[in-house]
């Protein structure tokens, strides 16, 4: 017996390592890795759990998931974040990131409480992502966003309050999934912004069925589990190769960038992480509670960010409480960096 438990501690720390390493590896290299990093805060939850129960009964093998927690910890602020906004300064820009979703978004009622909510907050920019042509309609009917720039819709689209000097499309195979960027003149200097949306796993569906369907049999379940797993290695290795394109665009120019969007990834995965390098993650700079972006059936999901260079300086990071989608919107708010006099 007390090699079975033994065994089955080595497993769950194994997990959560292996899930601990999801950032540094391709997943063209290694794709059955990306899996773990999807299943990462469950994981760490677990390791809790039976360290708790290792020190309540003086175990020896209370080391196996101490350990497996040592190297989590690292990860535990993009997971986890329990910073405030800061009260002594107004946000000098905000931006809003939101995949407005191309289905939700066209019933009438949608697209009204959707028009009133974007007047209401009003941002300096706005980067959707699975614009339609209804969403269009309400920005064209803003008169504060005169400046505009999109990927044939549906798809990324961005409105500006403030001159767009320069655009332009990274394309990726899919006709939804594309990145687009533009070169913004704020008053005090030109930045870029990068509004993408990484390849989906079209997994939702299949998510669904298995967890809202208590009919499924055994061999049902196992069916679209593995369905599944397939469908998230095969994107995320799209995903890993459509992240490196734009981290390798974005080195080409010498502005400040910001990227932002739905990754269809989570905080523990290599896409996030290789799109992140020297940049500021608003939710770990300034979020608060577990930053869960993604609203549909599938749980514990942080998939949509605003990454910003390390220079400036977040104010705060706000999921905004609309439910015109399965998504919710990413407000940020933010500083440039001192000018030199």
């Amino acid at each position: 017996m007390r090699q079975i438990v033994r065994l089955v501690l080595l497993a769950a720390g194994i997990s959560l390592l292996l899930s601990s390493l999801c950032p540094l590896v391709d997943p063209q290299e290694f794709a059955l890795l990306s899996a773990f990093g999807v299943i990462h805060p469950f994981l760490i939850i677990l390791q809790v759990v039976l360290l708790v129960i290792l020190l309540l009964i003086s175990s020896r093998l209370v080391w196996i998931p101490a350990i497996a927690l040592l190297c989590a910890i690292p990860s535990l602020p993009r997971y986890f974040s329990w910073d405030s906004p800061r009260d002594d300064a107004e946000a000098q820009y905000d931006i809003l990131s939101y995949n407005v979703g191309a289905v939700n978004a066209r019933s009438t009622s949608d697209i009204a409480a959707l028009r009133s909510d974007l007047s209401s907050l009003s941002p300096d920019v706005v980067a959707f992502q699975e614009c339609i042509s209804a969403v269009a309609d309400i920005m064209s009917d803003l008169p504060a966003y005169r400046y505009t720039y999109s990927h044939p819709l549906p798809g990324p689209a961005i409105y500006s309050k403030y001159p767009i000097r320069a655009s332009g499309e990274i394309p990726f195979a899919s006709r939804v999934n594309a990145c687009i960027w533009t070169d913004i003149d704020l008053p005090e200097q030109r930045i870029r912004l990068y509004n993408l949306h990484l390849r989906s796993s079209h997994i939702s569906q299949a998510a669904d069925e298995l967890i809202g369907n208590n009919s499924l049999s055994n061999k049902e379940a196992m069916d679209k589990s593995g369905l599944i797993l397939r469908r998230f290695i095969g994107s995320s290795k799209i995903r890993a190769g459509e992240a490196q394109r734009v981290l390798d665009h974005s080195k080409e120019t010498e502005l400040p960038s910001i990227v932002c969007g739905d990754f269809n990834e989570t905080p523990q995965s290599y896409t996030y992480s290789i799109l992140a390098e020297n940049r500021t993650d608003s939710y770990v700079e300034r979020g608060r509670g577990l930053g869960i972006s993604y609203q549909g059936r599938i749980p514990w999901l942080r998939i949509d960010y605003v990454l910003l260079p390390d220079s400036f300086s977040v104010l705060h990071h706000e999921l905004q409480s609309w439910s015109h989608s399965d998504h919710a919107p990413v407000h940020v708010g933010f500083h440039l960096p001192m000018q030199e006099q």
